[in-house]
């Protein structure tokens, strides 16, 4: 027995140990169930009379279950009991109620005298069979809907933790900006102070090796500032969780593999064997004949359920039914006896076969199939989680590209800078680390898109951002046409500086020619790089830069027959 095995059969002497309702429920089943068997349905006192005998056996019952109930079973939900003694209590309490109907029987004049001992035995051993059995299926049905609702609580927990975080992150690149205004605005602009302060002492104290510290700092106050903000903000809703239901557990168990041959005929065999009345050789002959044919027809009841990959719980039902609806008629036809003990024999296996076969298959799932129930939710759960790694690495990239159109392009210009200085550094030659020390100090004391642009012409405006970047890399700049001031020229200098950036950054660009051509109605910007090219990847938040100014009319393309990229901007003006 496997430990989960062992965990499952400790807590079916729990809570769910004696439950009243579903024996309030099955009581007229209890009750009639004989009445069906034995009673002269033609005549209504033998069916009142056996209507007393059945409710007097179910009476004793009744006291034995309550008295363990509340008493032996009182603390059960504290200190749950053995899964054994639920089964002696149940077999106890079946066959107080055989013998108690056989009894009552017997004293109504039910029974003959030469069928006392038959009656009461009989009854009194298959109804001690079938309480133990009611009683143990019952409290593991119940104790399984629990531990599945207790997993299914946590997968959909699982679940919703997985979409509120999205939820959350979502929210947190929503107010990026407010909150980098108000909280992180000032601790940015702190380290930036640090980083001019030492890029000034580096710049006074030549041949100094705090290059690579200062680097490092640069690159890590670019990449590392951005955090997501602490979960704790946002407060999780409270979550009706779909509670398991006994018919699920029950459908779950028909779906697996209800038919087992040789447990279903065993037991199929046992009330023909003690209940018959015939002669010991009459019974051995039904006995072989109903149970050579119960395993022939569970066999194949097994393989004609498993030819179906649907629908497999409303299948094994309705062979189930058929299989018993076969026996019954199998045991009317090879009875000797007359009509009344003919049906009590029919009905018996009737209602019999269905018992053991719903007894065999929640057992098996109970304790061999327990996670089966929630495996699509996992599988649903599963495909979330994947789900939610692709969207947080989205997120991680977006909050990455936000951050620089947040700061009007400093972290882009710091990721650059130390990519600068260590490969300035990195060869040796004094003038180009002097150099980039400068470019960062003038970077950093006059950020891009600063002060007043609005006087700005195109040319110069361009030129402007074109002369920050010529430490990084050659840039060959041109212009056609006539030159204007207005409100166009800030965002054409902007989508130009996001052009530089993707081509230095993401292109690996050492050159690059730009050409802006002016016709009086629109502004044609050409940059052409000799970078790695396009890698395929989807755009950047950056080409919403490019979506905003062109409305749409913008092309990243390929260099053909040549290394790079060539990006066109094709921007309406009206002057």
């Amino acid at each position: 027995m496997t430990p989960t095995e062992a965990r499952i059969l400790d807590a079916v002497g729990g809570r769910r140990a004696l439950m009243i309702w579903p024996a309030i429920i099955l009581l007229p089943i209890t009750i009639f169930s004989v009445v069906g068997q034995r009673a002269d349905l033609s005549d209504s006192h033998d069916v009142k009379r056996w209507i007393w005998a059945s409710t007097l056996g179910t009476i004793g019952a009744a006291i034995v279950l309550l008295g363990a109930k509340f008493t032996y079973f009182r603390k059960s939900h504290l200190i749950p009991r053995s899964y054994q003694s639920i089964i002696v209590t149940g077999v106890l309490v079946g066959a107080v109620k055989g013998f108690g109907t056989g009894y009552a029987s017997y004293r109504l004049d039910l029974i003959g005298h030469l069928h006392i001992a038959s009656e009461i035995v009989g009854r009194t051993i298959s109804s001690a069979i079938i309480g133990g059995f009611s009683l143990f299926i019952t409290a593991l049905v119940f104790t399984m809907r629990d531990r599945y609702q207790i997993e299914r609580r946590k997968l959909i927990l699982e679940k919703l933790a997985l979409e509120s975080g999205e939820q959350r992150e979502k929210e947190m690149l929503d107010n990026l900006g407010a909150f980098l205004g108000v909280s992180g605005a000032a601790t940015f602009m702190a380290e930036i102070e640090h980083i001019k302060a030492d890029l000034t002492s580096l710049q006074s104290a030549q041949g100094s090796d705090e290059w690579q510290r200062i680097s490092e700092r640069i690159e890590r106050v670019a990449r590392d500032y951005f955090r997501p903000l602490s979960h704790s903000l946002w407060e999780q809703n409270d979550l009706e969780i779909p509670r398991v239901s006994v018919a699920e557990v029950f459908g779950r168990a028909f779906r697996l593999d209800p038919f087992h041959p040789w447990v279903g005929t065993i037991l199929t065999v046992l009330p023909t064997l003690l209940l018959n009345t015939v002669d010991l050789g009459a019974r051995i002959y039904q006995v072989l004949i109903v149970g050579v044919s119960t395993f022939m027809a569970l066999s194949g009841a097994s393989k004609l359920q498993n030819r179906f990959t649907r629908f497999r719980g409303r299948v094994a039902g309705a062979l189930i039914a058929a299989v018993a609806s076969v026996e019954a008629i199998i045991v009317a036809a090879i009875s000797p006896t007359d009509w009344v003990e003919t049906r009590t024999s029919a009905v018996n296996i009737l209602f019999w076969i269905p018992i053991v076969t719903i007894v065999a298959s929640v057992i098996r799932v109970a304790l061999a199939a327990q996670d089966d129930l929630n495996r699509e939710l996992r599988e649903s759960i599963d495909a979330a989680r994947l789900e939610s790694i692709s969207n947080a690495h989205q997120r991680s990239l977006l909050s990455r590209e936000l951050a620089q159109y947040v700061h009007g392009g400093i972290q882009s210009q710091l990721l650059t800078l130390a990519a600068v200085m260590n490969s300035a550094t990195g060869s040796g030659d004094q003038a180009r680390v002097d150099s980039a020390i400068a470019a960062a100090l003038d970077v950093l004391n006059k950020p891009p898109h600063d002060g007043d642009v609005s006087n700005l012409s195109l040319r110069i405006g361009v030129t402007e951002v074109v002369a920050r970047w010529r430490d990084f890399l050659s840039i060959e700049l041109g212009f056609t046409g006539e030159d204007f001031v207005g409100a166009p020229v800030e965002g054409i200098a902007q989508a130009v500086e996001e052009g530089i950036t993707n081509s230095f950054r993401h292109g690996k660009a050492t050159s690059l020619r730009i050409l802006v051509a002016h016709d009086g109605m629109r502004v044609t910007v050409v940059l052409e790089d000799n970078g790695v090219g396009l890698n395929g990847g989807v755009h950047g938040i950056g080409s919403q830069t490019f979506d905003i100014l062109t409305a749409g009319k913008w092309s990243l393309v390929g260099n053909e027959g040549s290394r790079g990229a060539t990006l066109t901007l094709d921007v309406i003006v009206n002057l």
